[in-house]
């Protein structure tokens, strides 16, 4: 009777339903089924639901303890015992699917390390987490961070799209002005905030970077302008000639932006005034020539004008005064030449053969001159004028000469014509006066021989001979004569 209270007090225990049928242990330790308890049992698994739930989990336990508590005859006869394991193993199941999502939660990073990269999964984890029911849902204890990291995704997306409708309120990178500074102050706090992972999301990212791209040139325009040196080297024409390049390569309203332009471009034209100032030396040096004279003394003067900063950039100042020198002694041949210049000028402009002498003394000098200074000479075409003349008077002198000797000697013809009759008459006479004094001597002889005065009949020959060599004497002169107009002619 103890045994059968007892057995009873233990059923209500383990939740089983009283019924007529108990097992019975009797003295003789024989067992006795009685068949309540196991219908009790068969029907609380039956009345478990199809699919459980957590909620259900209770249930599923009391079926479970009401089946352990049966003896090994009775369990043998709880024919829906696969009913129960498998509702135990959908218990399992959901506990299951709980510590997967919690594990799952457990691989994500932690916020401050969530990337985009981890979104695909964070998906992952939240469709699994929404599928669990609400009571598996409460057993996720580290489901703050996944509402923690789901927050940072919708944190970063929001920063994104806010960046991208900054970034689209820009202007385009040809119109940027001073105005651009503070917006793109703005996306600079939010840009700088981004991982390149997220970066890389920004859809209009490229835009963003062509301003920064030529922000950054701009700055680095304006730090090279504030880095040029105090005083300058002929080195730093690079320099400043590459700043300049870049500048002009700037739209109109990106130029706005290098506020210290200004000062550099007096800087500019300052150093390009002495370049050219350079180049126009070195276009000297290829034509020296006393048109340069006042150019020279010009840029000369200007040198001294510059500052040492632009003096630095004219590199053949040496050349200058190599020039001066030359053109020093350029302007002594141009004054030698002029001299000469002047002698030809004061030449008559009428010429007469008296002023010959004149003409070869100035040609003289023009010969003396140095090559150098006989281009200066401008008016030796008048020198040449002026020999010519002379020539050409000679030449009217030497036919008029010509012209009277020829009429001299057409006179010297006539002349010796009548000279020949002339001196043949006289031949004549000679002849015959010849032979009066032969004839003289025979009768003189003859007298000496019949006595007459010596001395009377040589004063008589004496006189003879003197009249002879009279003749003889005339007839020399104007054999003489003819001679020379001979040789006149």
């Amino acid at each position: 009777m103890k045994i059968k209270l007892l057995s009873v007090i233990l059923m209500l225990l383990l939740g089983v339903g009283y019924t007529d049928k108990i097992e019975v242990i009797n003295a003789n330790n024989v067992s006795v089924v009685n068949d309540a308890s196991v219908n009790n049992v068969i029907n609380m698994i039956d009345n478990l639901p199809l699919s459980c739930t957590l909620k259900d989990e209770q249930d599923v336990r009391k079926c479970r303890q009401a089946y352990d508590a049966l003896t090994s005859n009775q369990k043998v006869n709880v024919t829906n015992l696969f009913v129960l394991l498998e509702k135990e193993s959908q218990i399992a199941a959901l506990y299951n699917e709980v510590s997967n999502v919690v594990a799952l939660i457990d691989t994500l990073p932690d916020v401050n390390e969530f990337e985009l990269d981890n979104e695909n999964d964070l998906k992952q984890i939240l469709n699994a987490y929404n599928s669990l029911d609400n009571l598996q849902k409460e057993l996720v204890n580290n489901y703050s961070k996944l509402v923690a990291l789901t927050s940072r995704l919708e944190s970063i997306y929001k920063s994104i799209n806010e960046l991208i409708i900054l970034i689209d309120t820009l202007p385009s990178v040809d119109l940027i002005d001073i105005n651009i500074y503070v917006l793109i102050s703005k996306i600079n706090d939010i840009y700088n905030t981004l991982s390149d992972v997220q970066k890389s999301k920004i859809t209009n990212l490229n835009k963003y970077q062509s301003i920064i791209k030529v922000l950054n040139q701009i700055d680095t325009l304006i730090n090279n302008i504030n880095n040029i040196p105090s005083i300058l080297t002929n080195e730093d024409y690079e320099l400043i000639n590459n700043i300049q390049e870049s500048y002009l390569s700037l739209t109109k309203s990106q130029r706005t932006l290098v506020t210290n332009y200004t000062e550099f471009y007096t800087l500019y034209l300052s150093v390009l005034d002495a370049k050219e100032f350079n180049d126009l030396i070195d276009e000297m040096i290829l034509t020296i020539d006393l048109d340069n004279k006042y150019l020279l003394d010009y840029l000369l003067n200007k040198y001294e004008e510059y500052s040492n900063n632009q003096k630095v950039f004219i590199t053949n100042y040496e050349k200058l005064l190599i020039l001066k020198e030359e053109l020093i002694l350029e302007e002594q041949y141009y004054n030698h030449a002029l001299e000469v210049s002047l002698l030809i000028d004061e030449l008559p402009l009428t010429l007469t053969l008296t002023d010959k002498e004149l003409v070869n003394s100035v040609r003289i000098k023009y010969d003396n001159l140095e090559n150098e200074s006989k281009k200066y000479v401008t008016n030796y075409h008048l020198l040449l004028s002026a020999e010519s003349e002379i020539i050409k008077l000679e030449n009217q002198k030497q036919s008029e000469e010509l012209n009277n000797l020829t009429n001299e000697i057409n006179n010297t013809k006539e002349y010796i014509e009548n000279l020949k009759n002339e001196v043949e008459s006289q031949n004549e006479e000679s002849q015959k006066l010849i032979e009066d004094i032969n004839k003289f001597i025979e009768e003189t002889k003859r007298n000496e021989a019949k006595g007459l005065n010596k001395y009377i009949i040589i004063a008589i020959g004496l006189t003879a001979v003197f009249i002879v060599v009279a003749i003889v004497y005339i007839f020399s002169l104007n054999h003489s004569k003819i001679n020379i107009d001979k040789e006149e002619f």
